[in-house]
């Protein structure tokens, strides 16, 4: 087993979705790596993803009444393709 087989196999199923275009994949094996700030850079990516998944899923444009504002507020362009859509589907 090595980082090299179970990193092509990962890989591999990533790219059984006809979506997904690219993958990279890292491996971080050093003890001394700030696995913390990493964890915490996860959690912000994931909500950054769920919150364009729900833009994309066609929500109202209130941003107002939603609680995913200030992820929205913290990427630039977020609320430019939210009205985008919003105004395509009127």
């Amino acid at each position: 087993m090595s980082f090299k087989s179970i990193g092509a196999d990962f890989i591999k199923k990533y790219k059984e979705n006809p979506k997904v275009k690219n993958v990279r994949l890292i491996f971080i094996s050093d003890a001394s790596a700030d696995f913390k700030k990493l964890t915490a850079c996860a959690k912000s990516v994931g909500e950054i993803t769920k919150t364009l998944n729900t833009i994309l899923d066609g929500m109202a444009t209130d941003c107002a009444s939603c609680s995913l504002k200030p992820l929205c507020d913290e990427v630039e362009g977020m609320r430019e393709l939210h009205f985008k859509k919003g105004k395509a589907g009127a």
